[in-house]
């Protein structure tokens, strides 16, 4: 099965990693020593004290060095943690996480190279780390000759520098605890320490050292400078935007009709970030690059989807924005929801629609005219396909209708691993695999869709079933997989033979899923195979098959349907022809559509069989088999040899039909049926030795299989082994006995009456065991009896009771349609007769016996000979007394 909420992707090598560490730290380390150099060649030309300036030089390297150590802190704790985050965002939103232009997005806002190393040797943090350097040495070295301690130099550079060094540190730390540390603020810190450098030189030319009253004016362009430096550019900005609403008011060119402001969530500084990115207007936030602004500005995804949901109904409700909101509607998807309400049938959302048209109405009046709804219809109409089609929408879309996903770099590796192990038939192991996995990512529904499978494969179903209906919560409709899990859920109930509740979860799969042709192909094999619903069976399928989802398999199922169908009308020839008719068309189809569709063919010769037409059905099967040439199927083939040889055994074909067993227990060597079946046809053939071996054979196979054993003792007692007969029929007695089987029973007692007959001290028990038989059988079995009584009457010199049994016996044979016995039954009445010197009795029988038997002759059948020969012996007989 393929995985669609997991796609792989190149990850960054440990050890390429590991490089752009050590890059960063050399970066650290140079930096560091190149200070130290630098103190070391000021220090005696400064001539400050020892201790001052050990405590200036420890300042600076940890003012210089600060900057660049909060950033290498945050691409070493954070960044890989915002990798994540980030593809999962995308992911979301629809957006293919591993695609190269997204991670080059990253890796320009961060800093970072296509082999995951941060760019900081080649980027404005050095820039910013030197400057910073420059700065705190101008903070803390007098010109020379001068000696003070730790304050500050009294010059306009040192206090402007302080200021931006304040702010710009302030700044860092802040983009530091909120995950938006980028490369950029870099450029923007080292811009300001220029611009500081700047304008402080020019307040320092403008400086008048040597005033006396109060504030010297020395101090106040100090303090000027330093206000400089703090002063941010933000309170430009607020400056700017104060401006424009104040003109605003008098030129409507400065006016901005949508404003950020109008949306929920949206602050001041909120819009002024914003403004950073160029968003000024909410059409601007709705046209915006969702991945650049999430990157730039660090708001949650959730935020940022819910400010763009918002701003596109804004746009398309324009002055009605507040009775969608007063109605509850605040969000496009809002709307959209309320007003396509898909849960509804299709003829109710008319209604519908006009009472939410109302709702809005409603908000600006109590009374609604039929013309105001009459508009406020056709607005919604207008809005709903206007946003339909609108490309901004869905990425909004896609991220509200998906939940949390893990990422294939967090568990490629694991699920590779568990995948593998269950694909090499180590369900076990596969398992344990799957169970590490679930640890870290418990809401992981593909992993548990494949653990079922596992637990499916080791036989545990009801675990199967827990997992499939796990992933299927987990995931819901959106997920693709949970069409997997509600088939794999289905066939775990089948397993555990709850049918009813496969059955009810399957119809679950078809309401979740508008299209689910493969819940209907489930949900049809279920009821015609378990549940006898043979109708809805085949209203399921004729869906399949209108779907066009495989149509071979459904017709083939169709037709069996039919078959199984037609079993029901066994009173109704008629129908029952028709419905063969359809199934056999089906069928036919099926093959024709999909010609190594095997079970199709097996049950087409079936339904030909049905229908009378055998040579069709033998035909069929041979097609089947050399279909199967080219396929491993051995299960298939058994079956296909199996049923041609019983249809060539029907055709009085024993040879063929040998030959289809013996390939058949060559397929399945520890199946019992053919090795039986191979019996009844070498007994036929009257290979009776050959035959009691495969009979042997399937009783070691199977102990309990009752007619094998009945069977072993008809060729025993052929055979004159009379003790393996008597023990194989009074075990297929006991058998038969055991499963309440009363013609099993009565075959059993059928079989030792005619063993005992045949033993001159068992007379007694024969005629027991043949009364016995009379007593449970019907039809043949009795006539059968009921003759060999006739004849056990005949030996005891019993001849009225024989001449009985043997009239009876005839006129049943003759019914039943069985000739030949009845040939047997009417010859040995005339001998009863002529045992009585009745020769003109027996005259009838013994003619009768004569014209049947020449109706079904054949010279190849000894049988028939010794018959004719024994009637024309008794003829003779009759024509002499």
């Amino acid at each position: 099965m393929a995985d669609t909420d997991v796609k792989p992707s190149p990850d960054v090598a440990p050890e390429r990693q590991e490089r752009g560490r050590r890059l960063d730290n050399l970066l650290l380390l140079l930096l560091f020593v190149a200070a130290l150099a630098l103190m070391y060649v000021a220090l005696p030309v400064l001539q400050a004290a020892a201790l001052t300036s050990a405590l200036r030089i420890l300042l600076v390297m940890i003012g210089g060095l600060l900057p660049a150590m909060i950033y290498a802190s945050f691409i070493e704790g954070r960044l890989p943690t915002l990798l994540t985050e980030y593809k999962q965002s995308l992911r979301r939103l629809g957006y293919p996480e591993n695609a190269q232009q997204y991670r080059d997005k990253f890796d320009v806002i961060y800093g970072q190279d296509r082999a995951g190393r941060s760019s900081g040797v080649r980027s404005p943090i050095v820039t910013a780390t030197l400057l910073a350097f420059v700065g705190w040495l101008l903070v803390f070295f007098p010109p020379v000759g001068e000696v003070q301690g730790l304050a500050p130099n009294p010059t306009p550079l040192a206090y402007g520098f302080l200021g931006a060094y304040i702010f710009g540190l302030g700044s860092l730390v802040r983009q530091y605890v909120t995950d938006d540390l980028q490369i950029r603020y870099y450029a923007s810190l080292t811009s300001r320490y220029l611009t500081v450098f700047v304008l402080s030189s020019l307040v320092a030319l403008l400086a008048q050292p040597g005033s006396d009253s109060g504030l010297s004016s020395a101090d106040s362009y100090l303090l000027a400078a330093f206000v400089i430096g703090l002063f941010p550019s933000t309170g430009l900005r607020v400056a700017q935007r104060l401006g424009t609403a104040a003109l605003g008011v008098v030129l409507k060119g400065f006016q901005e009709p949508q404003p950020l402001s109008k949306l929920d969530g949206l602050n001041a500084y909120h819009e002024d970030r914003l403004l950073l990115e160029g968003i000024e207007s909410l059409q601007n936030l709705i046209c915006v690059k969702i991945v650049d602004l999430m990157l730039k500005t660090r708001y949650p995804v959730e935020q940022i989807v819910d400010w763009i949901d918002q701003a596109l109904l804004h746009l398309h409700a324009r002055d009605r924005i507040e009775d969608f909101q007063a109605s509850g509607l605040r969000t496009a998807t809002d709307f959209l929801d309320a007003y396509e309400m898909p849960e509804l049938p299709e003829d109710e959302r008319p209604g519908w629609r006009e009472d939410l048209a109302r709702l809005l109405d409603s908000q600006r009046s109590d009374g609604v005219s039929e013309a105001q709804l009459v508009h406020t219809l056709a607005l919604l109409e207008t809005m709903a396909a206007a946003l339909r089609l609108d490309p901004n929408l869905f990425h909004v879309h896609y991220w509200r209708g998906h939940e949390y996903e893990a990422l294939p770099e967090d568990v490629e590796r694991a699920r590779t691993v568990a995948d593998l192990k269950l694909m090499q038939g180590l369900p076990d192991e596969a398992i344990v695999a799957y169970d590490e996995l679930l640890l870290k990512f418990p809401n992981y529904r593909t992993a548990l869709l494949y653990r079922g499978l596992a637990y499916f494969a080791l036989g545990e179903y009801s675990r199967a079933i827990d997992d499939y209906t796990t992933a299927i919560d987990f995931g819901g409709s959106t997920w693709e997989g949970a069409r997997y899990a509600y088939v794999e859920r289905g066939r775990a109930l089948v397993e555990l033979e709850d049918y009813d509740e496969a059955s009810r979860n399957y119809q679950d799969a078809l309401k979740a899923y508008e299209a689910f042709p493969e819940a209907h192909l489930e949900l049809a094999y279920v009821q015609m195979t378990y549940l006898g619903q043979y109708d809805q069976a085949i209203e399921q399928l004729l869906t399949v098959i209108g779907e066009g989802f495989k149509e071979a398999e459904a017709r083939a199922n169709l037709g069996l349907a039919r078959y199984m169908r037609s079993d029901q009308m066994s009173r109704a020839a008629d129908l029952r022809a028709g419905e063969l008719e359809q199934a056999r068309s089906d069928l036919e189809r099926a093959v024709r559509l999909k010609p190594d569709l095997i079970d199709a063919y097996l049950n087409l010769a079936r339904v030909l069989q049905d229908l009378g037409r055998g040579a069709e059905a033998v035909r069929t099967l041979t097609d089947a088999l050399l279909k199967l040439e080219t396929v491993f199927d051995p299960e298939s083939a058994y079956r296909a040899r199996l049923h041609r040889g019983n249809l060539f055994l029907a055709q009085n074909d024993y040879q063929a039909a040998v030959n289809d067993y013996r390939a058949a227990t060559q397929l399945a060597p520890d199946d019992a049926a053919a090795f039986f079946n191979l019996g009844v046809a070498l007994r036929q053939l009257d290979q009776l030795d050959v035959a009691a071996a495969a009979f042997g054979k399937a009783v070691r196979l199977n102990p309990r299989h009752a007619p094998a054993h009945q069977e072993l003792g008809d060729v025993a007692a052929a055979l004159d082994t009379f003790d393996d007969a008597e023990g194989a029929y009074s075990t297929a007695l006991q058998l038969t006995r055991d499963a309440g089987d009363r013609s099993g029973q009565a075959l059993a007692h059928l079989g030792l009456g005619m063993l005992y007959r045949r033993l001159d001290d068992r007379q007694p028990d024969a005629r027991r065991e043949l009364e016995q038989a009379m007593t449970l059988a019907e039809d043949l079995v009795y006539t059968q009896a009921c003759f060999e009584l006739g004849l056990l009457h005949m030996d005891a010199g019993e001849f009225e009771a024989a001449i009985t049994r043997f009239k009876t016996s005839a006129e049943l044979f003759d019914v039943l349609g069985d000739t030949r016995a009845s040939v047997e039954a009417n010859l040995q009445l005339g001998r009863a007769q002529l045992a009585q010197q009745d020769g003109t009795a027996a005259a009838e029988p013994l003619d009768r016996a004569q014209r049947e038997l020449r109706r079904v002759f054949e010279p190849q059948n000894p049988a028939d000979a010794q018959l004719q020969r024994d009637i024309e012996a008794e003829l003779a007989r009759l024509g002499t007394a």
